[in-house]
């Protein structure tokens, strides 16, 4: 499995994969990581895409949320259909690393325990 940012190349393929209709989510989420205020993360399996995330930099989304935490949140994270039978790696906790570089610790299938893996997620200070 191949964990990167999403790239204006992949949109396409990610709205046929699963369809958001007129919100166009995808390129949304997409148009937040070109901003700088946000990392849209794909998961490509062999086949296509197996699920997606974004890390929001400049806070959580709902203004509820906002108001109660400061810092970057993990928003939108989902495994497409077709990948939800497979070792695809969900997060082990909900916390996001300091704004910047940083890693973020996941286990596969819900695992709490047992091996797991590190997904290095992060900013550039441009």
């Amino acid at each position: 499995m191949d964990i990167r940012d999403c790239t204006a190349e992949d949109l396409d393929r990610l709205e046929e994969w699963l369809p958001t209709g007129r919100p166009r989510v995808h390129a949304a989420r997409f148009a937040r990581q070109v901003a700088g205020v946000g990392s849209f993360i794909i998961a490509w399996a062999a086949d296509g895409p197996a699920g997606s995330g974004e890390v929001r930099w400049d806070g959580p989304k709902e203004q509820a949320v906002r108001a109660a935490f400061d810092g970057p949140e993990i928003n939108g994270l989902q495994v497409w259909p077709p990948a939800r039978r497979g070792p695809v790696a969900l997060p082990r906790r909900r916390r996001c690393p300091p704004r910047g570089v940083g890693a973020l610790p996941v286990a596969g299938q819900g695992r709490t325990t047992g091996p797991s893996v590190t997904v290095h997620i992060g900013r550039s200070a441009t």
